[in-house]
């Protein structure tokens, strides 16, 4: 799936895929997500899902709309003004839609330019702690945000990407897991 997601981000950002053709792929992979295959027993951190992507839009609620009324997503929670780290500073609005029941989801949030920030990975049994002892164990340069009770990771890849870690449940919410959400 990790190819897949490459060369969906590579079209992008060289322009042969519309930001929205981008969002409907990956609302696609999550949708259809499952553990086609095992992960290698070996993996430092045990990734489990593709929890969400992050992008930045001209106008959150319109874009809202587009995604509810073109693909039936719902909200599945929202956050008022916080810390994104990815935006580069605080925003007012992000809203999470789901694609289904489960806790994946895409984030909207308000931006200059439309953008894709970020994306998440679901950990199985994460533990924030110990998965940056791992990354720190290999060299890998990551930080640690807490919002509430929940812990997130955030790592660049070799070429720059952001890329979150968060539990499998994490649907944007609150609670330890960040699993508590809402919607409306």
């Amino acid at each position: 799936m990790s190819a897949t997601i490459e060369r969906l981000v590579a079209g992008y950002e060289k322009g042969r895929i519309a930001r929205r053709e981008f969002v409907m792929a990956l609302t696609a992979l999550v949708a259809t997500q499952g553990k086609a295959a095992a992960q290698a027993p070996t993996a430092p951190i045990d990734v489990g899902t593709l929890n969400h992507v992050s992008i930045g839009v001209g106008d959150v609620q319109r874009s809202v709309d587009f995604y509810q009324s073109l693909f039936g997503l719902t909200v599945k929670s929202r956050q008022g003004t916080g810390d994104n780290v990815s935006a580069g500073g605080n925003t007012t609005v992000v809203v999470n839609l789901a694609p289904g029941p489960g806790p994946e989801f895409v984030g909207i949030y308000q931006a200059d330019a439309p953008s894709i920030w970020h994306f998440c990975l679901g950990v199985n049994d994460f533990d924030a702690d110990e998965s940056m002892a791992r990354l720190e164990e290999r060299g890998v340069q990551a930080f640690m945000r807490t919002r509430g009770e929940s812990k997130e990771i955030f790592v660049t890849d070799p070429d720059g990407l952001l890329v979150q870690l968060t539990d499998t449940v994490f649907c944007g919410g609150s609670g330890p897991r960040g699993s508590v959400c809402r919607g409306e």
